[in-house]
Protein backbone atom coordinates (compact mmCIF):
# COMPACT_ATOMS: atom_id res chain seq x y z
CA UNK A 1 0.00 0.00 0.00
CA UNK A 2 3.07 2.18 0.80
CA UNK A 3 4.43 1.53 -2.56
CA UNK A 4 1.10 2.72 -4.34
CA UNK A 5 1.16 5.77 -2.44
CA UNK A 6 4.64 6.52 -2.96
CA UNK A 7 4.28 6.08 -6.93
CA UNK A 8 1.46 8.25 -7.02
CA UNK A 9 3.44 10.82 -5.27
CA UNK A 10 5.47 10.61 -8.01
CA UNK A 11 3.70 10.80 -10.44
CA UNK A 12 1.05 13.86 -9.69
CA UNK A 13 4.64 15.20 -8.66
CA UNK A 14 5.67 14.81 -12.61
CA UNK A 15 2.63 16.01 -13.55
CA UNK A 16 2.92 19.21 -11.96
CA UNK A 17 6.69 19.38 -12.73
CA UNK A 18 5.59 18.96 -16.40
CA UNK A 19 4.15 22.74 -16.29
CA UNK A 20 5.56 25.04 -17.83
CA UNK A 21 4.65 28.09 -14.95
CA UNK A 22 4.38 27.54 -11.49
CA UNK A 23 1.26 29.38 -9.62
CA UNK A 24 -0.82 29.81 -7.00
CA UNK A 25 -3.19 27.27 -7.22
CA UNK A 26 -0.03 25.11 -7.98
CA UNK A 27 1.04 25.44 -4.82
CA UNK A 28 -2.04 24.18 -3.23
CA UNK A 29 -1.62 21.35 -5.68
CA UNK A 30 1.21 20.36 -3.73
CA UNK A 31 -0.04 20.76 -0.31
CA UNK A 32 -2.77 18.54 -0.87
CA UNK A 33 -0.91 15.92 -2.56
CA UNK A 34 1.58 16.24 0.59
CA UNK A 35 4.54 17.39 -0.26
CA UNK A 36 6.42 18.49 2.79
CA UNK A 37 7.24 22.46 3.23
CA UNK A 38 11.65 21.75 1.78
CA UNK A 39 10.34 20.13 -1.53
CA UNK A 40 8.27 22.75 -2.29
CA UNK A 41 10.62 25.51 -1.55
CA UNK A 42 12.75 23.93 -3.91
CA UNK A 43 10.07 23.78 -7.05
CA UNK A 44 9.69 27.44 -6.48
CA UNK A 45 13.42 28.19 -6.70
CA UNK A 46 13.93 25.89 -9.65
CA UNK A 47 10.65 26.50 -11.50
CA UNK A 48 9.68 29.51 -13.73
CA UNK A 49 6.74 31.37 -11.94
CA UNK A 50 3.80 33.31 -12.10
CA UNK A 51 2.49 34.14 -8.77
CA UNK A 52 -0.35 36.29 -7.54
CA UNK A 53 1.01 38.10 -4.36
CA UNK A 54 -1.67 40.50 -3.80
CA UNK A 55 -2.89 40.99 -0.25
CA UNK A 56 -6.09 39.38 -1.28
CA UNK A 57 -4.32 36.43 -2.80
CA UNK A 58 -1.89 36.08 -0.11
CA UNK A 59 -4.79 35.92 2.34
CA UNK A 60 -6.56 33.06 0.34
CA UNK A 61 -3.23 30.99 0.47
CA UNK A 62 -2.51 31.61 4.09
CA UNK A 63 -6.16 30.55 4.74
CA UNK A 64 -5.34 27.08 2.62
CA UNK A 65 -2.87 25.90 5.04
CA UNK A 66 0.40 27.51 2.83
CA UNK A 67 3.27 28.35 5.80
CA UNK A 68 5.16 31.51 6.58
CA UNK A 69 8.17 30.45 4.35
CA UNK A 70 6.39 28.99 1.12
CA UNK A 71 4.59 32.62 0.93
CA UNK A 72 7.84 34.18 1.56
CA UNK A 73 9.40 32.12 -1.17
CA UNK A 74 6.25 33.37 -3.58
CA UNK A 75 7.08 36.88 -3.12
CA UNK A 76 10.82 36.51 -4.01
CA UNK A 77 9.91 34.35 -6.94
CA UNK A 78 7.51 37.55 -8.16
CA UNK A 79 10.50 39.95 -7.34
CA UNK A 80 12.69 38.77 -9.52
CA UNK A 81 10.22 39.70 -12.36
CA UNK A 82 11.07 42.75 -11.49
CA UNK A 83 14.79 42.18 -10.14
CA UNK A 84 17.83 43.29 -12.50
CA UNK A 85 20.12 40.49 -14.11
CA UNK A 86 21.82 42.08 -17.05
CA UNK A 87 24.22 44.13 -17.90
CA UNK A 88 22.27 46.13 -20.05
CA UNK A 89 19.39 46.94 -17.81
CA UNK A 90 21.58 47.93 -14.58
CA UNK A 91 22.92 50.36 -16.67
CA UNK A 92 19.61 52.05 -16.98
CA UNK A 93 18.44 51.54 -13.26
CA UNK A 94 20.29 51.04 -10.09
CA UNK A 95 20.05 51.11 -6.22
CA UNK A 96 19.36 55.12 -4.99
CA UNK A 97 16.84 56.75 -3.00
CA UNK A 98 13.40 58.45 -4.34
CA UNK A 99 13.49 61.93 -5.06
CA UNK A 100 10.42 63.74 -3.03
CA UNK A 101 8.19 63.20 -5.94
CA UNK A 102 9.00 59.75 -7.36
CA UNK A 103 6.54 57.06 -6.75
CA UNK A 104 8.75 53.98 -6.98
CA UNK A 105 12.71 53.53 -6.55
CA UNK A 106 14.79 50.48 -6.86
CA UNK A 107 17.34 48.94 -3.93
CA UNK A 108 18.91 46.34 -3.12
CA UNK A 109 17.52 43.00 -1.07
CA UNK A 110 19.65 40.44 0.17
CA UNK A 111 21.18 39.15 -2.20
CA UNK A 112 22.09 42.29 -3.85
CA UNK A 113 19.63 41.87 -6.97
CA UNK A 114 17.83 45.38 -7.35
CA UNK A 115 14.12 45.34 -6.44
CA UNK A 116 11.26 47.47 -7.17
CA UNK A 117 9.95 49.64 -4.19
CA UNK A 118 6.65 51.29 -3.78
CA UNK A 119 7.19 54.71 -2.12
CA UNK A 120 4.95 57.40 -0.63
CA UNK A 121 5.45 61.02 0.32
CA UNK A 122 2.77 61.84 2.01
CA UNK A 123 4.43 65.42 3.45
CA UNK A 124 1.88 68.29 2.87
CA UNK A 125 4.14 69.61 0.48
CA UNK A 126 5.80 66.86 -0.88
CA UNK A 127 9.40 68.88 -2.20
CA UNK A 128 9.74 70.64 0.95
CA UNK A 129 12.52 67.73 2.04
CA UNK A 130 15.37 67.90 0.77
CA UNK A 131 16.91 65.04 -1.59
CA UNK A 132 19.41 64.42 0.40
CA UNK A 133 17.98 64.45 3.77
CA UNK A 134 15.51 62.07 2.23
CA UNK A 135 18.48 59.79 0.99
CA UNK A 136 20.00 59.60 4.59
CA UNK A 137 16.56 58.52 5.95
CA UNK A 138 15.96 55.96 2.63
CA UNK A 139 19.48 54.56 4.07
CA UNK A 140 19.56 54.72 7.49
CA UNK A 141 16.20 52.82 7.32
CA UNK A 142 17.39 50.16 4.90
CA UNK A 143 20.12 49.07 6.76
CA UNK A 144 18.15 48.90 10.03
CA UNK A 145 15.72 46.91 8.57
CA UNK A 146 18.25 44.43 6.97
CA UNK A 147 20.44 43.87 9.97
CA UNK A 148 17.53 42.65 12.24
CA UNK A 149 16.74 40.31 10.32
CA UNK A 150 17.90 36.87 11.08
CA UNK A 151 19.14 35.46 7.42
CA UNK A 152 20.42 39.41 6.16
CA UNK A 153 19.94 37.17 3.08
CA UNK A 154 16.24 36.76 3.18
CA UNK A 155 15.84 40.84 3.32
CA UNK A 156 13.01 42.17 0.38
CA UNK A 157 12.03 45.75 0.65
CA UNK A 158 8.63 46.35 -0.43
CA UNK A 159 6.85 49.75 0.65
CA UNK A 160 7.99 52.55 2.08
CA UNK A 161 6.24 55.60 3.07
CA UNK A 162 7.11 58.62 4.96
CA UNK A 163 4.17 60.65 7.00
CA UNK A 164 3.54 62.94 10.40
CA UNK A 165 4.16 60.91 13.30
CA UNK A 166 0.80 60.17 15.22
CA UNK A 167 0.10 59.63 19.22
CA UNK A 168 0.50 55.74 18.30
CA UNK A 169 3.70 55.87 16.89
CA UNK A 170 5.25 56.46 20.13
CA UNK A 171 4.72 52.71 20.76
CA UNK A 172 6.27 51.76 17.90
CA UNK A 173 9.26 54.27 17.84
CA UNK A 174 11.74 55.43 20.64
CA UNK A 175 10.38 57.48 22.94
CA UNK A 176 11.88 60.93 21.35
CA UNK A 177 10.74 64.06 20.21
CA UNK A 178 10.78 63.40 16.09
CA UNK A 179 7.82 64.93 14.50
CA UNK A 180 7.76 62.32 11.42
CA UNK A 181 8.21 58.53 10.54
CA UNK A 182 9.84 56.48 8.14
CA UNK A 183 7.96 53.22 7.74
CA UNK A 184 9.34 50.67 5.58
CA UNK A 185 7.40 47.25 4.78
CA UNK A 186 9.57 44.50 3.73
CA UNK A 187 9.98 40.03 3.78
CA UNK A 188 12.63 38.38 5.41
CA UNK A 189 13.40 35.80 8.29
CA UNK A 190 12.26 36.80 11.59
CA UNK A 191 13.76 36.24 14.68
CA UNK A 192 12.07 32.77 15.30
CA UNK A 193 13.26 31.47 12.10
CA UNK A 194 9.96 31.99 10.08
CA UNK A 195 9.91 34.07 6.90
CA UNK A 196 6.97 36.73 6.61
CA UNK A 197 6.17 40.57 6.02
CA UNK A 198 7.54 42.53 8.53
CA UNK A 199 7.19 46.49 9.44
CA UNK A 200 10.04 48.69 10.21
CA UNK A 201 9.59 52.23 11.93
CA UNK A 202 11.88 55.23 12.60
CA UNK A 203 11.72 58.50 14.15
CA UNK A 204 12.92 61.84 12.36
CA UNK A 205 12.67 65.53 12.52
CA UNK A 206 13.11 66.79 8.79
CA UNK A 207 14.25 70.53 8.34
CA UNK A 208 11.30 70.90 5.66
CA UNK A 209 11.17 73.93 3.69
CA UNK A 210 7.82 74.82 3.86
CA UNK A 211 8.34 77.74 1.10
CA UNK A 212 9.11 75.39 -1.52
CA UNK A 213 6.41 75.82 -4.45
CA UNK A 214 3.05 73.95 -3.93
CA UNK A 215 2.19 73.20 -8.03
CA UNK A 216 2.59 69.76 -7.68
CA UNK A 217 0.36 69.53 -4.15
CA UNK A 218 -3.10 67.49 -5.20
CA UNK A 219 -4.75 70.75 -3.45
CA UNK A 220 -3.26 73.54 -6.11
CA UNK A 221 -5.18 71.32 -9.06
CA UNK A 222 -8.57 70.32 -7.80
CA UNK A 223 -9.07 73.94 -5.64
CA UNK A 224 -9.30 75.72 -8.93
CA UNK A 225 -12.24 73.37 -10.42
CA UNK A 226 -15.46 75.31 -10.17
CA UNK A 227 -17.16 72.49 -11.08
CA UNK A 228 -16.16 70.09 -8.54
CA UNK A 229 -18.61 68.22 -5.77
CA UNK A 230 -17.41 68.84 -1.92
CA UNK A 231 -18.54 67.06 0.47
CA UNK A 232 -17.43 65.90 4.23
CA UNK A 233 -17.73 62.30 6.20
CA UNK A 234 -17.87 61.82 9.97
CA UNK A 235 -17.70 58.21 9.80
CA UNK A 236 -16.71 55.70 7.76
CA UNK A 237 -18.46 52.48 7.72
CA UNK A 238 -15.44 49.28 7.16
CA UNK A 239 -16.77 45.73 6.31
CA UNK A 240 -19.70 46.32 7.96
CA UNK A 241 -19.10 48.06 11.34
CA UNK A 242 -18.97 51.80 11.54
CA UNK A 243 -15.78 53.94 12.77
CA UNK A 244 -16.00 57.43 13.89
CA UNK A 245 -12.04 57.20 13.87
CA UNK A 246 -12.97 58.19 9.66
CA UNK A 247 -13.67 61.60 9.41
CA UNK A 248 -12.30 63.76 6.13
CA UNK A 249 -13.76 65.05 2.95
CA UNK A 250 -14.75 63.71 -0.83
CA UNK A 251 -13.65 65.40 -3.54
CA UNK A 252 -15.27 64.37 -6.98
CA UNK A 253 -14.30 66.25 -10.09
CA UNK A 254 -15.66 65.00 -13.82
CA UNK A 255 -12.54 62.58 -13.96
CA UNK A 256 -10.98 62.55 -10.76
CA UNK A 257 -11.65 61.21 -6.86
CA UNK A 258 -10.18 62.98 -4.04
CA UNK A 259 -10.02 61.37 -0.50
CA UNK A 260 -8.25 63.34 2.56
CA UNK A 261 -8.56 61.76 5.88
CA UNK A 262 -8.21 64.21 8.77
CA UNK A 263 -5.36 64.06 10.89
CA UNK A 264 -6.20 62.26 14.47
CA UNK A 265 -4.19 60.33 17.47
CA UNK A 266 -4.13 57.36 15.16
CA UNK A 267 -3.35 58.73 11.89
CA UNK A 268 -1.90 61.72 9.95
CA UNK A 269 -3.62 63.82 7.75
CA UNK A 270 -3.89 61.22 4.20
CA UNK A 271 -4.25 63.16 0.95
CA UNK A 272 -5.36 60.64 -2.06
CA UNK A 273 -5.98 61.81 -5.78
CA UNK A 274 -6.98 59.24 -8.53
CA UNK A 275 -8.09 59.83 -12.05
CA UNK A 276 -11.29 57.77 -12.55
CA UNK A 277 -13.59 57.14 -15.60
CA UNK A 278 -17.30 57.35 -14.41
CA UNK A 279 -19.90 54.75 -15.70
CA UNK A 280 -23.40 56.75 -15.32
CA UNK A 281 -26.09 54.43 -14.28
CA UNK A 282 -28.47 57.78 -13.98
CA UNK A 283 -27.33 61.13 -13.66
CA UNK A 284 -26.70 60.76 -9.95
CA UNK A 285 -24.92 57.30 -9.88
CA UNK A 286 -21.89 56.34 -11.49
CA UNK A 287 -19.45 53.59 -10.87
CA UNK A 288 -15.32 53.60 -11.82
CA UNK A 289 -12.68 50.92 -11.13
CA UNK A 290 -8.70 52.49 -11.10
CA UNK A 291 -5.98 49.47 -11.72
CA UNK A 292 -2.40 49.16 -10.38
CA UNK A 293 0.53 47.04 -10.95
CA UNK A 294 2.39 45.96 -7.49
CA UNK A 295 5.17 43.92 -7.39
CA UNK A 296 3.54 42.15 -10.48
CA UNK A 297 0.02 41.42 -9.65
CA UNK A 298 -2.40 43.70 -10.36
CA UNK A 299 -4.63 45.69 -8.13
CA UNK A 300 -7.92 46.93 -8.76
CA UNK A 301 -9.99 49.35 -6.62
CA UNK A 302 -14.05 50.22 -7.49
CA UNK A 303 -15.76 53.08 -6.26
CA UNK A 304 -19.40 53.64 -6.93
CA UNK A 305 -21.14 56.83 -6.21
CA UNK A 306 -25.28 56.40 -4.87
CA UNK A 307 -26.16 60.25 -4.66
CA UNK A 308 -30.18 59.09 -3.83
CA UNK A 309 -28.86 56.92 -0.62
CA UNK A 310 -30.55 58.94 1.95
CA UNK A 311 -29.80 55.62 5.07
CA UNK A 312 -27.43 57.18 7.40
CA UNK A 313 -29.85 60.82 7.12
CA UNK A 314 -26.86 62.85 5.01
CA UNK A 315 -28.06 65.12 1.83
CA UNK A 316 -25.24 63.75 -0.08
CA UNK A 317 -25.18 60.47 -0.78
CA UNK A 318 -22.94 57.54 -0.13
CA UNK A 319 -19.43 56.62 -1.69
CA UNK A 320 -18.34 52.91 -1.26
CA UNK A 321 -15.14 51.96 -1.97
CA UNK A 322 -13.93 48.46 -2.39
CA UNK A 323 -10.48 47.08 -2.62
CA UNK A 324 -7.97 44.79 -1.36
CA UNK A 325 -10.63 42.65 1.07
CA UNK A 326 -11.59 46.28 2.11
CA UNK A 327 -15.05 47.33 1.37
CA UNK A 328 -15.50 51.24 3.14
CA UNK A 329 -18.53 53.32 2.60
CA UNK A 330 -18.62 56.99 3.31
CA UNK A 331 -21.94 59.02 4.37
CA UNK A 332 -21.53 62.33 2.51
CA UNK A 333 -22.95 65.58 3.30
CA UNK A 334 -22.57 68.50 1.16
CA UNK A 335 -20.00 71.17 1.42
CA UNK A 336 -22.07 74.36 0.55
Amino acid sequence: MKKIILLFLIIAFQQVNAQEILNNQSIIDLIELGFEEQVILAKIEASTTNFDTSMEKLKDLKDKGVSPNVLTALIKSSNKKTSISNDETKDKKEAKAPKPNDTEFYWNDGQNNLVLVRFFNNLPVKNSISESELGGIIYRIMMEAATGLKNRLSFVPSILMIRERVKIDKYLTKQDKTTHVAQLSYFGTNSYGGGAEEIHLIGFSPKLDLTKSEENNLDNNYKLDPNKEEFRYEKGIMNGKSSKILKGSIIIGENYLVTIMDKSNYSPRIETKVEIEKIYQDDNNWTASVSSEHNGSLLTFNYSYDKNNTKYKTNGGTLTYDGIGITIIYPLTEVN
